[in-house]
């Protein structure tokens, strides 16, 4: 009877351990879950955040000692990665082969973004 009893308390210790270690997996398996919920939650937040603009083209006239650089810095907006970028942009459009080719009571069709509708 007593080995009975030694082997019954081993097997208790034993299933004890081991709902421990399936406890100790679904609390890290939960913590895992929130943890993803929240980031996903964040980054939606992030995006919603994001401002939504509409894309326009705007004629100028090029003043004296103007640069695409200048132009750049004042029609730019953060929707560009870069004035370099911005600046590609507008010598496609115009069909500039080189920056250095604009000249004063030149016309340039530039681009810029708005959160304002305009039709």
């Amino acid at each position: 009877m007593r080995e009975t009893t030694k082997m019954t308390s081993a097997k208790r210790r034993k299933t004890v351990r081991m709902q421990k270690r399936l406890l100790t997996m679904a609390f890290f398996c939960l913590a895992i879950v929130l943890v993803s919920l929240c980031f996903s939650f964040i980054t939606n937040a992030d995006s919603a955040a994001k401002r939504h603009a509409y894309k326009y083209y705007t004629e100028i006239t090029v003043s004296e000692g103007d640069s695409l650089w200048d132009i750049a810095q004042h029609y730019m907006t953060e929707e560009y990665d870069s004035p370099k970028a911005y600046i590609k942009e507008v010598k496609d459009i115009n069909a500039l082969l080189d920056a250095d080719q604009i000249y004063r009571g030149q016309h340039l069709i530039v681009p810029y973004y708005s959160t304002e509708f305009k039709y």
